[in-house]
């Protein structure tokens, strides 16, 4: 009938006309799909394979980049021991560590102004340039928030899922709620994307530091990010440090890329093969379309 139908019904469905090649014919297609589908099927088996390794291999790249070593357990602090010339520190040494909040959602006054506005979801992003909420300059002056500039890293505290302790570089002013905490370096200390990497190293550990809190969700403090010890090199290696390692990221990702691209693809061209193949598309005899 006409207009929009959501369903079929089982009397309409069994009234459907249906090709029904011979069985013989039947056994061919089902052979050749059988034959194809499991070469398409290696090839992405081998592809999502690759793509683990990678991602490995980028894991361990930027340990061993961040902090200037290969091995991520020593006896000593959760870095190791590091390079001559590098600094070991509390991270409050030079930097300031702060939070913000939530806003009363029922004042009209503090909401959908001109002010970004960030929850913990934005530590899953490598940089922050846009946010989905908003707040005003009054709620900014009346409600604990912490107006950000450009360059601060900001750590997930809580979070569900593997966002706890996750972080990023704000790449805008902002602000932000009370479930991430901005590190604000001194710059002449810091340079803001090496200390991102450093604290994107840290992650593991600053989940234990959580998960030992006590709490059943698991909760970092700013008290806990202010006490903890990581390893400052010289600014000006910091940055050599932060420039080799975007370059082999991206290369790494690049590979990353154009393997789940290939993924895609032959999936693509799986569903496209059974469907040619079943409907008489395909000659399956010699993999040619049907006349």
């Amino acid at each position: 009938g006409g207009g929009m139908r959501q369903t079929l019904r089982y009397e309409e469905l069994r009234r459907l006309p249906i090709l029904v090649p011979p069985p013989s014919e039947q056994r061919q297609i089902a052979d050749f799909l059988d034959r194809e589908t499991a070469k398409i099927d290696a090839l992405i088996e081998k592809q999502t394979a690759l793509i683990a390794t990678l991602r490995e291999r980028r894991t361990g790249l930027s340990w061993t980049i961040t902090l200037g070593q290969t091995s991520s357990a020593t006896a000593g602090a959760w870095f190791g021991d590091p390079p001559s010339g590098w600094h070991t520190e509390r991270l409050n040494r030079h930097t300031r560590v702060a939070n913000g909040s939530t806003p009363d959602r029922a004042r009209v006054d503090y909401w959908d102004g001109a002010v970004p506005w960030l929850n913990s979801s934005f530590a899953n992003q490598d940089v922050v340039r846009a946010a989905d909420q908003f707040v005003t300059p009054t709620a900014l002056s009346e409600c604990h928030l912490p107006w950000l500039q450009p360059g601060c890293v900001l750590v997930a505290i809580t979070g569900q899922g593997r966002t706890r302790g996750m972080a990023t570089l704000l790449g805008m002013e902002a602000t932000i709620n009370q479930h991430l905490a901005a590190v604000v370096p001194d710059p002449r200390h810091w340079d803001p994307r090496y200390l991102t990497q450093l604290m994107r190293a840290a992650y593991t550990e600053l989940r234990v530091i959580s998960d030992e809190a006590g709490s059943t969700r698991g909760a970092l403090t700013c008290e806990d990010l202010k006490r903890f010890v990581v390893p400052r090199p010289p600014l000006e290696e910091q940055g050599e440090l932060a420039d080799l390692l975007d370059r082999k990221t991206a290369e790494i990702d690049l590979l990353i890329s154009k393997a789940e691209r290939f993924i895609a693809l032959a999936r693509e061209r799986r569903a496209a093969l059974i469907t040619a193949a079943v409907t008489g598309q395909l000659d399956v005899t010699t993999g040619k379309a049907a006349a």
